[in-house]
């Protein structure tokens, strides 16, 4: 086998890059979570829960609480014997799925966001959905077919070195990610573009500038993010091969808290609410009314009937979404 032939340097000198990578990964996203709790506190713990704030916390303490078994398998001082090597091979590998599907369920919560931006197309939403079974599926053939590694047991804790092949082919997962980001992303910026052309700048729209420059901003750091990752997959250095993988998945979360806490800090219900998601995609001929019980400016149609090319995926309104805004002369 191709591990029988590496000697001890290296195979320490892989762990070590090991440890480092995730020592990394890890600081910046405990080091965040420091920096934003202020600002969890204000917008999440202190208002009234919705489903957005329910899955914040998800995203949030779900990654903390499945990077703990990978910290003590890392860790652990103990020696491998050939039984925990073997049992390695298996455990391993599951914890890679773990770590992709928490990649996976922040592009979830970017559909949801698209979602909204597109005037609730469930069309483009069973779309979205079949092309993410599509891609879940290659990228569970491809961790299946990526297993070949080899046990490190020269240093103490648990580690897995990944051969050229296996390397290669587990590649195929962040591929699958990183199409799918940009999907999501052209997405994003095509719907955003359309309902900002169409309202122009009759109104301002604090909230849906959020999702359009927050959206571009994620993609565009976890593209280079996940460029980087599969760069190391594909290298022909052993010693680095998939070290990027932790820091790709928490610098995603990061990424994805911090998107969420902006929205939250413009809406307190998110956009996972029919209200919001209601006047994201309101119509296109609006005026501005004032609403008695709120100091907010509203929009409404005009009572006059409107044809079916009036509609636009355009934003609106009340908590923040968007506010009428008069051109001066």
């Amino acid at each position: 086998m191709e591990y029988e032939d590496i000697d001890i340097v290296s195979q320490a000198q892989t762990a070590l890059t090991q440890d480092c990578s995730y020592l990394v990964a890890l600081s910046i996203l405990l080091w965040d979570h420091a920096l934003t709790f202020d600002q969890e506190i204000q917008y999440i713990w202190a208002r009234k829960k919705r489903m957005s704030a329910y899955l914040f916390l998800v995203v949030r303490y779900g990654v903390i609480v499945a990077n703990l078994p990978h910290l003590i398998f890392i860790y652990a001082p103990i020696s491998l014997t050939s039984y925990v090597a073997s049992s390695l091979l298996i455990v391993i590998p599951i914890e890679r799925m773990q770590m992709l599907s928490r990649r996976y369920y922040a592009s979830v919560i970017m559909i949801g966001r698209v979602y909204a931006l597109s005037g609730r197309n469930r069309r483009l939403l069973l779309s979205i959905i079949l092309i993410a079974i599509s891609l879940v599926g290659l990228t569970a053939w491809s961790l299946r077919q990526g297993q070949r590694g080899y046990p490190i047991t020269v240093v103490p804790g648990c580690h897995l070195g990944v051969s050229q092949l296996g390397a290669s082919r587990l590649s195929i997962c962040w591929i699958c990610l990183f199409t799918f980001d940009t999907i999501i992303f052209g997405l994003t910026l095509y719907f955003g573009s359309v309902s900002r052309r169409e309202v122009g700048a009759r109104m301002h729209m604090p909230l849906h500038r959020v999702l359009v420059f927050d959206g571009a901003v994620y993609y565009g750091t976890m593209a280079l993010a996940n460029l980087a990752n599969i760069v190391t997959f594909l290298t022909p250095n052993r010693h680095i091969r998939g070290t990027l993988a932790s820091f790709a998945t928490c610098f995603s979360v990061t990424m994805l808290v911090r998107l969420m806490l902006n929205i939250h800090g413009r809406s307190e219900d998110g956009i996972l609410n029919d209200d919001n998601l209601s006047r994201i995609v309101a119509a296109f001929n609006l005026e501005p009314v004032s609403d008695p019980e709120s100091d907010h400016d509203l929009i409404r149609e005009e009572p006059r009937a409107r044809d079916s090319h009036s509609r636009s995926p355009a934003g609106l309104v009340r908590s923040g979404i968007g506010s009428p805004h008069r051109d001066e002369g």
